[in-house]
């Protein structure tokens, strides 16, 4: 099996796509251990003679979501409006009405403006308008939200190890 084995960043990347927990962490065990979690991810292969472990549940469920949206979009013949480019453009619009909302606000304001009755509601609303965005545009690039985040998870936790980046805001490349 050492032909589905792919060393350093892809390998965890693998593994944690394929939802076996500590993979990014294997990186840091060694070659054996890292190994060891793609062989798990990749059991039940047509190219393999073990089983496949149960496929790991979602971290992002939007298939209702994206039917609704498609749904809603042929119903009002807006599809052919819903290029890649629009959809950016009307996300990234959408997530400055949600950054107005805190614009002026103190760190402390920040934190209670879901809770709170002057803001809540509008907050509700943009983060919606955001997500509606973001998963039509998921789904008109065909990407799958929930493999993109797993992905990017991993990626992030090779970036972060917790134990080298714990209370510290610092991009990555600090840790270099």
């Amino acid at each position: 099996m050492a032909d589905l084995y792919c060393p350093g960043f892809r390998g965890a990347l693998a593994a944690a796509a394929a939802g076996l927990p500590g993979a990014a962490a294997a990186v840091f065990r060694g070659q054996a251990g890292l190994r060891r979690i793609v062989q798990e991810a990749h059991r039940g292969d047509p190219m393999s003679n073990s089983d496949r472990a149960p496929a790991p549940a979602p971290l992002v469920h939007v298939a209702a979501l994206q039917a609704a949206l498609e749904q809603f979009t042929r119903e009002r013949d807006w599809t052919r409006f819903h290029s890649p480019k629009n959809l950016a453009m009307a996300l990234t619009g959408e997530v400055g009405e949600l950054v107005e909302l805190f614009q002026w606000m103190t760190e402390a304001e920040s934190r209670r403006a879901g809770e709170d009755p002057r803001t809540a509601r509008a907050v509700r609303d943009e983060l919606a308008d955001v997500m509606i965005y973001l998963v039509r545009l998921a789904a008109v690039l065909g990407v799958d939200l929930d493999e993109a985040v797993r992905t990017k998870m991993a990626a992030n936790a090779l970036k972060y190890p917790a134990e080298r980046v714990r209370a510290s805001p610092a991009k990555y490349t600090a840790y270099e």
